[in-house]
Order: C-alpha cells, then sequence, then structure tokens
C-alpha cells in the first residue's frame, strides 16, 4: 500500500505493510523505496509521526544511495564500453586475432577474437567470468571459513550457477551455490555473500541468532550488502 507524508519541501514516498508485530520497522531500500512495516494496529498518526522523526534520515539514505553511480545498461559488446571486474570498470577492447583470449590489463578488458558478433562476445565474456569466479570465490572461502573453526562445520564447495534473484544460496548438505554475476563485485561484496551462507550453515533461517553470528564475524556487512544492491541490482 503506498502512501506519502510531506517533509519540508520534500515528498517522502513510502510503501505500508502491516504485519502481526509490535514494533514498528522503517526501511529505505538501494532503489531509494522506502518502506513501514507496522503492527496490525498501529494507526496512521503513529505511522506518520515516526516517519516525521525519521525524516532527515530517510531523505540522507536516499542520498547516499542516489550517490552510487547508475547501473550498467544492457551491454553491446563493442570497443570503449565499461565492464565491471571485481568492482572496477574496464574499457572494453577488441583486438582481431587467430584465437579467442580475455584479460584485463591497464584498466581495459582486452578481447582478442574471431568473433564479430554480439552473441559471439557476450558468450566469451561470459566463459571468462565463469572462469574467473570459480578462482576468485574458492580463494575467498578459504580465507573466510577460518572464521567459523569453532562451529564445527565442513567446508563446503562451491558450485556457480546463474540465479536470477539471488548472488547466493546454500544446501543441506554443505554445498554454497554463487552466481557468476558476484564476480564483478568487490572482494569484500564477495566475503559478505560468502560469508552470509557459511552462516546459513550454522543457524538456517534469519533468527536473530543467524544475525548476531553475521555481526560478530563480519561487522560492516550491512554497508557491504547495501554495496552490492545497488552496484549491481
Amino acid at each position: 500500500m503506498q502512501r506519502s507524508i510531506i517533509y519540508g519541501s520534500r515528498k517522502i514516498v513510502y510503501q505500508l505493510q502491516r504485519k502481526h508485530r509490535k514494533t514498528m520497522a522503517i526501511q529505505v531500500h538501494p532503489d531509494q523505496t522506502v518502506w513501514v512495516i507496522a503492527p496490525e494496529d498501529a494507526s496512521e498518526k503513529l505511522i506518520e509521526s515516526r516517519l516525521r522523526l525519521k525524516a532527515k534520515w530517510i531523505i540522507n539514505k536516499q542520498l547516499y544511495f542516489a550517490s552510487f553511480h547508475p547501473r550498467s545498461a544492457e551491454r553491446r559488446f563493442v570497443g570503449g564500453e565499461s565492464h565491471l571486474y571485481m568492482g572496477r570498470q574496464y574499457k572494453l577492447k577488441l583486438i582481431k586475432a587467430k584465437e579467442n583470449t580475455v584479460m584485463v590489463f591497464q584498466g581495459a578488458m582486452r578481447i582478442k577474437t574471431t568473433s564479430t558478433t554480439r552473441e559471439e562476445l557476450a558468450l566469451l565474456v561470459e566463459n571468462w567470468y565463469r572462469e574467473k569466479a570459480a578462482v576468485v570465490f574458492n580463494s575467498v572461502l578459504e580465507n573466510v571459513f577460518t572464521r567459523f573453526a569453532r562451529y564445527k562445520i565442513p567446508q563446503p564447495t562451491i558450485v556457480i550457477r546463474k540465479m536470477s534473484t539471488r548472488w547466493g544460496s546454500c544446501t543441506a548438505r554443505g554445498k554454497i551455490i554463487l552466481n557468476p554475476d558476484l564476480i564483478k563485485a568487490p572482494t569484500s561484496c564477495i566475503e559478505y555473500v560468502i560469508v552470509h551462507e557459511l552462516v546459513h550453515l550454522v543457524y538456517r533461517n534469519h533468527t536473530k541468532a543467524f544475525y548476531k553470528l553475521l555481526k560478530k564475524v563480519l561487522p560492516d556487512w550491512e554497508k557491504r550488502k547495501e554495496k552490492l544492491e545497488y552496484l549491481l541490482a
């Protein structure tokens, strides 16, 4: 249910969701939308009062998210186009060659290729991302898994799989499934996703215990999550 309030010269539009709960939560998402999760019996007057108290925080949060670079447009795979890799933008440079190779060097993503069509180039880059993802994801897992020694969980294996709405998930058998597009994010964001899934191997659901452990292992997890969602959403 969409509502709005006026604060000074600004109009704050928000989505209202009522749930069986005792407290009210106000959230600002990376796309700058505002969500209010309110108790079922909370009055409109109380909701608007809380929003006005939090208005400066809401506006500052929206400005923070707006400060990021715009999301990437659909890729055309032409020379000079920017492509993300591990949090950095690289200019695409196409070089005619007898074999296909991809590498990043001196601020450029250099593609030596026999291909000429957008579809062939897209597949070439996608396969390169997957190869790099396998190496980087496993390296990050090795680094962060030591923080879970006391919880006696077996070290999981990583599976790379394209997912439309998730960066990662885990199975009861101890596999961590990661989206190959995650390789476009900075290492800090990759660490966040892997740690999130490792915590799920200790606590399956998003309980208080889950978030307590996540905060203990990765104190700034919320900032990393916000950055990931905005850069690659």
